[in-house]
């Protein structure tokens, strides 16, 4: 009778109790045996022998990766620097750079002509500060243009000068009309105004400005990047060879 050749089926929970004490015992005896190797003059190893390497950064080895983090959040920030073109007749206006670290991407960075009356001392670029930027050339409206910044992207755009606001040689509106936004990258030009009455003095002269955004983001991503070319390098080389991709 076919059912008296069935296999006998253990009750519910025995079978896992059985293979859970296998592998206990297991454990026990591989543990039992590191523990006598290491006892053994033969086997004993240094503090430097069983010391964790340690990468160039100063992390521990490829399995201690918990620490290693993306880059905190850093505030926007965009530097302006005085472009001086080789192609050009004279230097455009000269100026100390200027830097602004926004608070929130809701502040925006209003640029036109130097006013005594509106002058504002120049903040640290490390403090947050949405302050506007003022030029001294009269080529430049009261209220030229903008710069603000969105998820990341910097912003500009002409509000209305005379004299036109210029995107690496681009004009982006008529004069007296309001441009629409335009997205400004690291290492852009941007021009105010043109030269009048051929420039002969410094205060007739256009403004031309290199524009540097979020430099520190960048500088924390590279770091990020090479720690973690560092680890992975580490990682690969100590790997055990018989987890090595092998060929063919």
């Amino acid at each position: 009778n076919s059912a008296h050749l069935a296999p006998a089926v253990p009750p519910d929970g025995a079978t896992t109790s059985v293979v859970n004490t296998a592998i206990g015992g297991i454990s026990r005896i591989m543990a039992r045996h590191r523990a006598e190797s290491a006892s053994r003059p033969g086997n004993r190893r240094s503090a430097s022998e069983t010391a964790v390497p340690t990468t160039a950064s100063g992390h521990n080895g490829p399995n201690d990766l918990k620490d290693l983090k993306e880059p905190k959040h850093e505030l926007p920030s965009i530097r302006l620097v005085p472009h001086q073109d080789p192609r050009a007749s004279r230097p455009s206006l000269t100026f100390p750079p200027m830097a602004r670290t926004i608070p929130s991407e809701d502040s925006i960075i209003r640029v036109g002509r130097y006013s005594e009356r509106d002058a504002a001392p120049n903040p640290p670029p490390n403090v947050p500060s949405a302050a506007p930027v003022g030029f001294k050339s009269k080529v430049v409206s009261r209220k030229h243009c903008e710069f603000w910044c969105n998820n990341g992207q910097w912003y500009i755009k002409d509000i209305k000068s005379s004299s036109g606001t210029f995107l690496n040689h681009i004009r982006l509106s008529q004069p007296s009309v309001e441009s629409r936004p335009y997205p400004v990258n690291d290492g852009d030009v941007v021009q105010l105004g043109i030269d009048f009455r051929g420039g002969e003095e410094m205060i007739f002269r256009c403004v031309k400005i290199r524009v540097e955004c979020n430099r520190g983001w960048q500088k924390a991503l590279n770091s990020f990047k090479y720690d973690w070319t560092l680890r992975s390098e580490y990682r690969e080389a100590n790997r055990p060879a018989a987890l090595r991709p092998t060929s063919g």
